[in-house]
């Protein structure tokens, strides 16, 4: 029988893989946000603030996360 120290080990790890699992999500999110940015910048001779805002309101449209 596990113990309530054991099972609350149990709990912690579980916790911690799925944040784990939640921020390796949002680095690789992240990068591809950035690479976007950057690409709407060279094709239209734009800043960082102007291209990101298009990002977000593109993603905001599409229902998905930037």
């Amino acid at each position: 029988m596990e113990s309530n120290n054991e099972r609350d080990l149990r709990r912690a790890l579980t916790g911690f893989e799925a944040e784990n699992r939640q921020l390796r999500e949002a680095l690789e999110s992240r990068a591809l946000t950035g690479q976007a940015i950057g690409i709407l910048m060279a094709r239209l001779d734009i800043d960082a603030e102007v291209a990101f805002s298009y990002v977000r309101r593109r993603s905001m449209h599409e229902n998905r996360k930037s």
